[in-house]
């Protein structure tokens, strides 16, 4: 009797000690609670300019931002012809052997840029499609059918269309030369069809080129590389600063996947304004035209040309440092074989202005009035030579391909 006696007591005494030892882990798990809840409170003052910040860019870009469709049928005779290049990427045209009657369809995104209903997109989102088969929805879900396209760019990958009305809310270009890796950026587009979708990011890199696979010596290629989410149907959004201004136009997605797992690339606002100006001038675009093929000196080129790194390219060619455009390919009877630059050549400056780069020289040339001479310095074999070069038209049956 006296046992059981005993045992009651220590069993009384146990649980007790287990029911306090439960109440103060509640306890302490509910001040840890407490403690965590009002820590994000304050952390949520502390980022609340941000926050602001992000939902006030929304509500002020996004009705400059209109989802574009377009959708036609070809008959069996045209079914060799190609086709669009899907909004996601900037894939050269597909041949489709097989297409008979089959609806082709695209989605894209694009920016009002004038309160006249003018819109910035992509040129592959429109390309082949005539303006009968584009249709423009803007933020208020009201569709426009009657298109006019005012003019395109394949070289950048740009085009005008334009709405009827008036009253639209423009949407304003930022400075894309002072954009840094590393800023915040707003990508606002229709991917998959879901219009007025944003997502946000950071600018990963700057100046990225051979991101569209043209086969075209003259392609102007000056990417923004960001991690915002620019999926399918993003192609022609905007992609703006935190200020609300256009910084880049969104127009390709590196992806294994189809989705928005990937990187995507944006034109920088700075030549897309360019090729809109020339565009609503004169509807095409008039740009300088040397006629070389070039690449970056770095480890790539040196694989090209069967050397070790870089390094072996600066001693081989006797340069000074890693910079210039190394001339790959000279085409005939252009202006910069009739001023004598040849394959091997490495182009440090035009007209004054230092060339460290392909996109140095792009936006030389891209920038040089037509029919003008031009001084290009050349280094050759270690040795430095001005060349006096006629600027002339980038030719028609080029531009247009």
């Amino acid at each position: 009797m006296k046992c059981a006696k005993i045992l009651i007591l220590w069993w009384i005494v146990t649980s007790s000690l287990f029911f306090l030892q439960g109440s103060l882990i509640s306890a302490t798990r509910n001040a840890e609670t407490d403690r965590l809840r009002q820590e994000l409170l304050e952390l949520e003052e502390a980022t609340k300019p941000l926050i602001q910040t992000f939902r006030k860019v929304s509500q002020l870009v996004s009705p400059s931002v209109v989802s574009l469709s377009t959708e036609k049928k070809e008959s069996s005779k045209n079914s060799a012809e190609t086709e669009p290049s899907p909004p996601s990427q900037n894939f050269p045209p597909k041949r489709d052997p097989h297409a008979d009657n089959v609806p082709k369809k695209g989605l894209g995104s694009g920016i009002i840029i004038d309160e006249h209903g003018y819109i910035l997109t992509n040129n592959h989102v429109i390309s082949g499609f005539s303006e009968e088969e584009i249709t423009v929805v803007a933020y208020n879900g009201e569709q426009y059918k009657h298109i006019k396209l005012v003019g395109a760019d394949p070289n950048t990958d740009i085009a005008v269309i334009k709405i009827e009305g008036d009253d639209f809310l423009p949407l304003e270009f930022g400075d894309s030369e002072e954009v840094e890796v590393g800023d915040w950026v707003i990508a606002i587009g229709s991917p998959f069809g879901y219009q007025q979708t944003v997502s946000t990011g950071i600018i990963s890199a700057k100046g990225r080129t051979h991101v569209i696979p043209f086969e075209l010596p003259f392609i102007y290629e000056d990417f923004f590389q960001t991690d915002a989410a620019i999926n399918p149907g993003n192609s022609g959004g905007p992609l703006v600063n935190l200020r609300g201004e256009l910084i880049g136009v969104n127009t390709a997605i590196a992806t294994r996947s189809g989705g928005f797992q990937g990187v995507g690339f944006a034109i920088s606002a700075s030549i897309a304004k360019e090729t809109v100006e020339h565009i609503m001038a004169t509807g095409i675009v008039v740009r300088g035209y040397l006629g070389v093929g070039t690449h970056d000196i770095n480890d790539e080129l040196a694989g090209v040309l069967g050397l070790t790194d870089k390094k072996e390219i600066v001693r081989r060619f006797g340069l000074t440092a890693e910079k210039g455009a190394f001339v790959l390919e000279v085409w005939s009877d252009t202006p910069a074989s009739k001023a004598g630059i040849s394959p091997g050549d490495i182009i440090s400056e035009i007209g004054g202005k230092k060339i460290e780069n392909t996109i140095d020289l792009q936006h030389a040339i891209r920038r040089a009035k037509v029919d003008v001479k031009v001084i290009v310095k050349v280094m050759r074999n270690g040795v430095e030579s001005a060349l006096e070069v006629m600027v002339e038209r980038q030719p028609q049956d080029l531009a247009d391909k």
